[in-house]
């Protein structure tokens, strides 16, 4: 009988080449899914959920391979058919146990939109269908309700979220106080590549200047001046291994973003002139512009450096990412756009008291005790 690892074998081999929304080697959507498993069934299942409907391979191929009866019929379940209705393919996914596990964790990852650059009207529909799905399979049919009744308990949920920015604790208050910080990062002079490399090497763990991938070490390895030195045949070499050495995900093609990102900057004269250019842009929009001609740098990341600079232009500023998207569903509302979503937060500030930053940094903190908000006011 095939075990684990000869499922996983057989996943690499078999989506080989191909790549999700973002780019990124599928298979590492699959390993998601899996790690999201308990048994080793449904995480075989996990790992091969889009084999027969993205490959060549069959059911009939896994029952001679060897697979387990109970693996076969969770596929069977987790495969969409061809002409199926999407909600029909998500009712009869939540049929199986094995399946229905598979399918949220599934659909957890797909909507996990930090790992886009940008969400465009098309990704904004298919992030609303995915979310349908995972309410059925989370909560199953829910009553019907009023339209009336509906608005009240998504306007409590709001009033609530309000209520708590507006009872702010004092340390609340004190991570406030810290974004009106007399020595911002942009008046460094190497705020531009430091904050390139943060988008590319972090992952929400930067230290500071020199903590910024794992160790001082690393970031000693690969600052500007240091990869200046290094000859650029030899520069993405380099920065692949200290990428690999921080455990930071993706090195080969950040090693080559990062080492074409040197580049760019040497072309506008150095750090100084890169960050003269930068802050001489005129407004929030075209300071992104600016931002997103750096390689592997889009909308998401442009906004976010200058945010992270704490640019007076991106006061007003929201970093719709990950840990917003929970609060987002708490409160009952579907994702449709950037600037859908960044207007509603606003909205949410100025109610608050907050600039945008403020209301960003206070979510990204205190999550748990906003959300915990949010619940106790849903009906």
């Amino acid at each position: 009988m095939p075990t684990l690892e000869d499922a996983i074998a057989l996943a690499a081999e078999a989506h080989a080449g191909q790549t999700d929304k973002a780019g990124a080697l599928y298979i590492l959507h699959l390993l998601r899914v899996m790690q999201a498993q308990e048994s080793t069934e449904a995480r075989m299942a996990a790992v091969l959920h889009d084999l027969v409907e993205d490959t060549e391979y069959t059911f009939e191929d896994l029952g001679e391979m060897g697979y387990p009866s109970e693996v076969i019929e969770a596929l069977r379940h987790v495969t969409k058919r061809d002409g199926e209705p999407y909600a029909d393919f998500a009712e009869r996914a939540g049929q199986h146990p094995i399946a229905r596990r598979v399918k949220i964790a599934d659909l957890e990852d797909n909507m996990d939109v930090t790992r886009l650059d940008s969400v465009g009207e098309e990704d904004a529909d298919r992030l609303n269908k995915y979310l349908r799905a995972h309410r059925r399979l989370t909560d199953g049919e829910m009553p019907t309700r009023s339209h009336e009744n509906t608005a009240s308990s998504e306007d409590q949920r709001r009033e609530a979220l309000i209520r708590a920015l507006r009872d702010r604790t004092p340390e609340m208050e004190k991570w406030i106080g810290r974004m009106s910080d007399p020595d911002p990062k942009y008046e460094q002079q190497d705020f531009v590549w430091h904050l390139l490399l943060q988008s590319f090497a972090t992952w929400g763990s930067s230290r500071g200047f020199d903590g910024l991938i794992n160790t001082e070490e690393n970031y000693r390895r690969v600052t500007y001046g240091r990869l200046k030195e290094i000859s650029a045949q030899r520069r993405p070499e380099h920065v692949e291994e200290v990428l690999r050495d921080a455990t930071v995900r993706y090195p080969e093609s950040k090693s080559t973003y990062l080492s074409e990102n040197v580049e760019l900057i040497s072309e506008m004269g150095g750090l100084q002139a890169a960050r003269e250019e930068a802050l001489g842009q005129p407004g929030a929009e075209a300071k992104m512009d600016f931002m997103k001609q750096f390689k592997g740098i889009g909308d998401k990341y442009a906004r976010n450096i200058w945010m992270d600079a704490r640019h007076p232009d991106f006061r007003d500023k929201v970093a719709l990412d990950q840990r917003i998207r929970g609060i987002t569903e708490l409160l009952g509302r579907e994702f449709s756009s950037y600037e859908a979503e960044e207007d509603f937060y606003l909205s949410v500030a100025e109610e608050a008291g907050l600039s945008g930053w403020e209301l960003d940094r206070l979510l990204y903190n205190f999550t748990e005790h906003f959300e915990a908000s949010i619940r106790g006011a849903t009906p």
